[in-house]
Parts: C-alpha cells; sequence; structure tokens
C-alpha cells in the first residue's frame, strides 16, 4: 500500500509497450528508489484523448472569429454613424446657409419697395397697416438687374451681377466671380443649370443653355462670418474658426416674375364648352390655353383632364383624354361654384378611383408636359405656364356690396345683374375677379 501511496503522489512514468508504471521516489535523504509495476494495459490513460482535444482547439478558435466579427461589425457601424453625423450636420449648415440667404434677398426686395415708396399707415383698433405707394411709375414694378427684359429674357428680372446694385439705391452684394466658374474642389453651375426652370427658351432638347444672347449667368455673392459681402477676393478671406473677415459660403440667385404667367392650376376649360362658358370668362379657369405658342386644343383637353379629372369625367388615358359636353358642363358648375380661390382641388367624387389633381411645383408641372404629354423641351409653352399666381387677385376698383369677393357676406355668392349687354342673367358671379365687367 505504501507503494501505491508513493505511486499515486510521486512522478510516474508509464510505459506503453511493456505496460510498466516506474515510480520514481526520492527519500529524504538516500538516492532514487525505482519500483516496476505489472498492470494492465490502458491502466491510468488520460480520460481526455487528442480528438477530444482538438475539438476544444476548434471552439476556441470558432469563438475568437466570431468575437473578431462582432468587434469589426461594432466598428463598421461607428464610423457609418460618424459619417451619418457628419453628413447631417453639413446638411444642416447648407439648410441654415440657404434660408439666410433667400432672407436677405427677400429683404433686398422689401427695401426696394419702401425705398421708392410713400408710406401711409392706417390704423385700425389697435392694428396698424402701413401702405406703399411708388412714388413714380417706374417703382410700380422691380427694377431689372443684369436683365434686358427683352429678345428671350421677358421673364427675368434681376440676377447676382457684378458692379449692379439690387436695385438703384440699394447695395452691390455681387463679386467678380462668375459661377461658372470652378472651385478648388471642381464645383461649378453651368449655364444650362441656371435655365432648368424653364423660363428661358432653351437651345435644344439636350442642352438647355438659354438660346437668348444676352443672358449672363449670375455671379457668386460671398458671405463672411461677419455678415459682411466681399466683392473681391484676398488672403484675408482663408477659412478660419475665428477670423471675423473668413468667407463662410456663397451664393448666386435669378429671379423670375412669374405674375404675368398663367397658372396651370386653374387655366384652360375643355374645348367641348359652349360659347355661353366660355366667352365672358367668369375666371382664370376660363384663359384660352390654345393662344399659348405650341398648346393646341387635344394639349388643353389633356391638361384639364388631369387636373379636374373627377370633374370633368374625360375617356382615354394620358396623353389623349377626350371631353364630351357633359364634361364642359361639370367644369362650368365647377368653375362658378368655387369659392376657395381655386387654392385647393375640386370636392367631387373620385372618378375611376382619382380624384382631382394639382402641380405642387414648376418641375412637377414640366415633367407632366414633358414625360406625361410628349412635349419638347424647346417648346415655348413652357415660358407662360406658372404654378404660383392663384385667381385671388381682383380688378383695383370694384363696385361697393354686394359685388365685393364671396368671403364677404358669410361666404354666400351674389348673382350679378343680368342685362341686355350682360347675358349672364343670375349667374353666380365665379372666381376671384368679380369685378370684372362691373368697375
Amino acid at each position: 500500500m505504501s507503494d501505491l501511496h508513493h505511486f499515486i503522489r510521486g512522478p510516474w512514468l508509464y510505459s506503453r509497450a511493456k505496460s510498466e508504471f516506474w515510480l520514481n521516489r526520492r527519500g529524504s535523504s538516500g538516492p532514487s528508489v525505482g519500483h516496476a509495476y505489472d498492470l494492465p494495459t490502458g491502466f491510468c490513460q488520460s480520460s481526455h484523448p487528442r480528438s477530444s482535444r482538438g475539438s476544444a482547439l476548434v471552439i476556441v478558435l470558432a469563438f475568437v472569429v466570431l468575437l473578431t466579427g462582432l468587434v469589426l461589425a461594432f466598428l463598421a457601424n461607428s464610423l457609418n454613424n460618424r459619417k451619418l453625423s457628419d453628413s447631417s450636420a453639413n446638411q444642416a449648415k447648407v439648410e441654415l446657409f440657404a434660408q439666410g440667404a433667400v432672407d436677405c434677398i427677400i429683404t433686398d426686395l422689401k427695401q426696394e419697395i419702401i425705398s421708392g415708396s410713400t408710406s401711409t399707415n392706417i390704423t385700425t383698433g389697435s392694428a396698424i397697416t402701413t401702405i406703399y405707394s411708388p412714388r413714380n411709375t417706374a417703382n410700380i414694378v422691380p427694377a431689372l438687374v443684369g436683365s434686358t427684359g427683352t429678345n428671350g429674357l421677358q421673364n427675368l428680372v434681376k440676377r447676382s451681377a457684378r458692379g449692379l446694385p439690387f436695385f438703384p439705391a440699394g447695395m452691390n452684394r455681387a463679386s467678380s466671380d462668375s459661377s461658372t466658374n470652378p472651385s478648388k474642389n471642381g464645383r461649378s453651375i453651368s449655364i444650362a443649370r441656371w435655365n432648368k426652370p424653364l423660363l428661358m427658351a432653351p437651345t435644344s432638347t439636350t442642352d438647355l443653355t438659354p438660346s437668348a444672347a444676352g443672358f449672363t449667368p449670375p455671379d457668386w455673392i460671398f458671405v463672411a462670418r461677419d455678415g459682411s459681402n466681399p466683392t473681391a477676393w484676398d488672403s484675408n478671406m482663408v477659412a478660419s474658426p475665428s477670423n471675423p473677415s473668413a468667407v463662410v459660403g456663397r451664393y448666386a440667385y435669378a429671379i423670375y416674375d412669374e405674375g404675368g404667367l398663367l397658372d396651370m392650376n386653374v387655366a384652360g376649360y375643355p374645348s367641348t364648352s359652349t360659347p355661353s362658358q366660355s366667352r365672358y370668362k367668369p375666371a382664370l379657369s376660363y384663359a384660352d390655353l390654345t393662344q399659348i405658342p405650341g398648346i393646341t386644343s387635344a394639349v388643353s383637353d389633356a391638361i384639364v383632364g388631369w387636373r379636374n379629372y373627377a370633374t370633368t369625367q374625360p375617356t382615354g388615358a394620358l396623353p389623349s383624354l377626350s371631353m364630351s359636353a357633359a364634361s364642359a358642363m361639370n367644369y362650368y358648375n365647377y368653375v362658378l361654384s368655387n369659392v376657395t380661390g381655386f387654392l385647393t382641388t375640386g370636392g367631387a367624387a373620385t372618378y375611376n378611383k382619382q380624384s382631382d389633381h394639382m402641380f405642387t411645383s414648376r418641375q412637377q408641372l414640366i415633367n407632366f408636359l414633358q414625360n406625361g404629354l410628349g412635349l419638347s423641351a424647346t417648346n415655348q409653352c413652357l415660358q407662360y405656364m406658372g404654378t404660383f399666381s392663384r385667381d385671388v387677385n381682383q380688378p383695383s376698383c370694384e363696385p361697393d356690396l354686394p359685388y365685393r369677393l364671396a368671403n364677404i357676406n358669410g361666404g354666400v355668392r351674389p348673382k350679378l345683374p343680368g342685362t341686355a349687354a350682360n347675358p349672364r342673367n343670375g349667374v353666380l358671379a365665379g372666381g376671384g375677379t368679380m369685378a370684372a365687367g362691373l368697375d
């Protein structure tokens, strides 16, 4: 038992060939003594074979790979979030700067009105309203800047132009750097891009460069950290976190007058309308679109049919919508019963699961005419069309009650008196130009 005890506690060596254990035991003071024991083959062999040890190694390596993948995924996600945050912050900066540029332009327009007008304050209770009356006829409309107003530039009122103030007594903000000149990072605005609204006739269907020879692209307006607009570049304008003269951004503009354009959310009527329905022109909704270059009767019906689809209930599909006499009558009743100034779509029940439609932007109008109706970009009709003005405008002189806007008298439309000269006997006044024919 003592030998077995020493076998269990002392160092041992197992010889597989002889099936023997050699137990080396060193005494406290004597030499080592070896004892040999004959044991059954495999006795006291390791309970963990080599295959088990290999499986454990594979599992450990798998966990290491998985952990490495998780770490890399976390780092990649962190980097993406950082990029998204930077992009969002930069976008916010650009939007704030752009809004500031728009506010500056609008302020210049207001200042032009004030500078060329005589102001009169009207007090109504606690409210004070200021009326600005132009001092002369030249101040009735904005002054042309960088535009001749002729030869294809009729819609262009102003552009940021070097050496030219916003109005005769206004500030000169533009620099001598054209917006078409590439910056150090290669960014610029081409002449064709400036005509993307197509308020000037383009050169061709693929080249939107204005065909008008007198168009000059706008110049950049620099904005320094202190809010000033330097007109000449120097080394002090280089970006710096503390330099008040450092330029933090730039903008350029072109201002167009859409006041004389036809609002395509209102203008136009079915070609099947009778003379009694269309000849008096009770509102902008009975403007004859066929008088615009490039607009045929079929194109006019397609525009009106899509815009007032549920009201007119046309047949066919774009670009060919056909109107019937019933379509014309439905449209006529819609115009005369309108009390919103055509600021919203008609309230007719859906037809073929569609309601009436509206153009929410000029680009949507362009897309509809070019892709929906197949009109070419060179078609001159777009220089006559807009989406901004509304039929709320009315003659400046009109009779007294009860022939004012329908908003008066509780929203009830008065009937216009019928005479021999005015065949509209008992017809409700429509649109916002109710005073037409009565002033």
